[in-house]
C-alpha cells in the first residue's frame, strides 16, 4: 500500500511498478490487472504503459468495465441474452415510476436500490423498498439490461456464489493493481478481495486517504484500514513530496 499527496506521482508509480513486474520479473502481461475510477485515468494509465511496455497486454479498466468484461462472458448465469443494454439513472427512474404509486418517491427508492447494490446498506429498512428492489430486478431482467450498479453488484456475487467463475478469474489476474485506492466503496471492495484472496494475494493500491471524490456513490477512506485489516501482512509507504509546489 502506497499512500501518496496530490503531486505525488501516484499513477506514476503505479505504472514503473507493472513495468519493472513485466520487464524485469517476466510477470506475464495478461496475469496483471490495473484498476482505476475513471475513463480518463484508465487512458492515462494506458498511455504510460504503452510506453514503457511494448505491445502491452495488460488489462487496465475501471472497476466498471472490469465488471462488464464479466457479464459478457457470463450473462447467461444472471439471466441475460448476449445482445443486453445498459440503462443510465434516467431509465432506471423511469422505471421504477412505473412500479410505485406515489411518484414523489421515486428518488428515495432509487437511492434505496443503489445503496443496496454499492454495499452501502446489507439489509433493506422496509418490506416495500425490498418489493420495490426485487420488481425492479425483475424489470429489467425482463428487458435483457443492465443499471450501472449491476456491473459491480452482480459480478460480485457470481464470485461469492460460484467459486468455479472466482477460480478462472483468480488463476487470469494473479496480480492486482489499483489506482486512486481512496475511492472504492464496499461493492467494488468485496469484488477486488474476493478476487485477491487471502492466502499469498499479491494485491497493490495507492491512494490519499485525504482525497475521496466518490462520496456520493459510497466511497470512504475506512477502506484503507480495513485493507490492512484484510491483509495484515500489508506494507504501509507514504510518498511524502508534490512535485507540483514550487520550492523557493
Amino acid at each position: 500500500m502506497v499512500l501518496a499527496g496530490p503531486g505525488s506521482g501516484k499513477t506514476r508509480v503505479l505504472t514503473e511498478r507493472v513495468a519493472y513486474m513485466v520487464n524485469e520479473k517476466n510477470i506475464s502481461q495478461t496475469n496483471i490487472l490495473c484498476l482505476t475510477f475513471s475513463n480518463k485515468a484508465a487512458k492515462e494509465m494506458r498511455d504510460r504503459l504503452e510506453d514503457k511496455i511494448p505491445y502491452c497486454k495488460v488489462f487496465i479498466s475501471t472497476f466498471h468495465g472490469l465488471g462488464l468484461s464479466i457479464l459478457e462472458k457470463y450473462f447467461e448465469k444472471v439471466g441475460r441474452t448476449r445482445n443486453f443494454n445498459l440503462i443510465d439513472e434516467v431509465e432506471s427512474r423511469e422505471i421504477i415510476a412505473e412500479l410505485i404509486k406515489n411518484k414523489k418517491a421515486v428518488t428515495t427508492a432509487l437511492r434505496a436500490i443503489r445503496n443496496f447494490k454499492q454495499g452501502l446498506i446489507w439489509q433493506y429498512s422496509s418490506r416495500e423498498h425490498e418489493q420495490i428492489f426485487n420488481e425492479y430486478n425483475a424489470k429489467i431482467q425482463y428487458e435483457n439490461a443492465f443499471d450501472l450498479d449491476d456491473l459491480i453488484y452482480l459480478p460480485a456475487m457470481l464470485f461469492g456464489n460460484a467459486p468455479e467463475i472466482l477460480d478462472e478469474y483468480r488463476e487470469k489476474y494473479k496480480w492486482i493493481l489499483i489506482d486512486e485506492y481512496q475511492d472504492i466503496n464496499a461493492r467494488q471492495y468485496e469484488l477486488i478481495t474476493l478476487l485477491a484472496g487471502k492466502i499469498n494475494a499479491n494485491i497493490f493500491v495507492i491512494g490519499d486517504p485525504n482525497q475521496s471524490i466518490y462520496g456520493f456513490r459510497g466511497s470512504d477512506i475506512k477502506f484503507i484500514e480495513l485493507f490492512k485489516k484484510e491483509y495484515p501482512a500489508t506494507g504501509v509507504i507514504r510518498l511524502k513530496n508534490s512535485f507540483r509546489c514550487l520550492i523557493i
